[in-house]
């Protein structure tokens, strides 16, 4: 038990909503940094829907900013907000120079983690949708004339899986997707928001323009591939 404390005052830390937390508020982060257990560190939210460094290949979208410090030990404990609700599960530092800390700390969501909580507390493997494409290309008016297309947004799709959702659902190499789920698709990131707030299995409607005409398909999700 911690020091000083009953076990009727210690109380199961509860989630708030991390949609609610905006640039500047405080945060407090708790873990065990170099094997010092119980360290506390105090910082703000520097930015939200960020993407965090990449895990075998694989980012996480849409994670929480801050400045609080976090350093090797601090990943899997909690982000509270003032209020004492767990706001993130702190994940991963990016560190540039090589520093153990350069003040750019990532957590990922509450409202995110409790997606998984069931699949976690049953002890089953966590499933992560994928739509089956590799390497799109944002578009601007220099990579459209290189890529020899018409459109000056979206997504060009350079690599579609065979078998994967997006060849399922008919998605073709040179399409230009614009939309997912009425959300539009101009960054990697947007694409990538748009995925990962989707569950395996899930239909998801793509608008996308191919040879100057727009067209509508559904693609059913399928799980990720982390072996």
């Amino acid at each position: 038990l911690a020091d000083g404390f009953s076990p009727d005052q210690l109380h199961p830390a509860t989630f708030g909503d991390s949609s609610a937390m905006r640039i500047g508020q405080a945060v407090f982060a708790i873990g065990n940094p170099f094997e010092e257990t119980w360290t506390v560190t105090q910082g703000i939210i520097s930015a939200v829907n960020r993407s965090s460094p990449s895990f075998g290949g694989r980012s996480i979208q849409g994670v929480l900013q801050t400045d609080a410090a976090l350093n090797p030990g601090n990943s899997g404990g909690p982000l509270f907000n003032l209020n004492g609700e767990v706001v993130g599960i702190n994940t991963s530092i990016r560190n540039p120079t090589g520093q153990s800390f350069a003040g750019l700390g990532f957590a990922v969501p509450s409202n995110t983690a409790q997606r998984y909580l069931s699949q976690l507390v049953a002890g089953e493997a966590i499933q992560h949708p994928q739509l089956g494409i590799a390497g799109p290309i944002e578009l601007d008016q220099v990579t459209a004339n290189e890529l020899g297309v018409t459109e000056t947004r979206g997504l060009y799709m350079s690599t579609v899986v065979p078998d994967g959702a997006a060849a399922r659902a008919g998605l073709q190499e040179g399409d230009v997707v614009i939309e997912i789920n009425g959300q539009p698709t101009n960054t990697f990131e947007q694409l990538a928001t748009a995925i990962d707030s989707a569950n395996v299995g899930d239909d998801i409607e793509i608008v996308l323009i191919r040879n100057g005409e727009q067209m509508t398909v559904t693609a059913t999700l399928q799980p990720w591939d982390l072996s």
